[in-house]
């Protein structure tokens, strides 16, 4: 990817750590945009697009054995914390499934999804409702 990547993200979990998920991405300019929040206080989904340089990992640290916080560690995640972890952590962290559709600004045909349920990494196509139009 170039310089500036593109994503929207669909986080499923509790409605605190999918609204503490787009706390812990990482920012290039202006704000996150919420596209869609619906659910429950324990079973919720929230859409979001940002951006950020070059991709959603770059500058991150893959850990090992990471243990799903706690609510105390929860509440104190803010804004900018957490973005030295990839999103595979994060929802790990989160206790989360995290589905992230990414492009370059720049390349009009080419885009990244992944998707990982609490650590594990799911092979799937991207949701209509993530892909990023040029």
């Amino acid at each position: 990817m170039a310089n500036v990547c593109l994503y929207k993200i669909k986080v499923k979990g509790t409605k605190k750590a999918c609204y503490k998920l787009v706390d812990m991405m990482p920012l290039y300019s202006g704000d996150k945009e919420y596209l869609s929040a619906e659910g429950t206080e324990e079973d919720f989904t929230l859409v979001f697009l940002g951006d950020c340089k070059w991709s959603v990992d770059s500058y991150t640290v893959f850990e090992d054995k990471l243990k799903p916080y706690t609510e105390e560690e929860l509440d104190k995640v803010s804004d900018g914390f957490g973005w030295n972890y990839p999103l595979i952590n994060k929802s790990t962290l989160l206790n989360c499934e995290i589905f992230c559709n990414s492009k370059d600004i720049d390349d009009k045909c080419y885009s990244n999804y992944v998707h990982y349920n609490r650590g594990k990494e799911i092979f799937d196509e991207c949701p209509k409702e993530l892909h990023i139009k040029a």
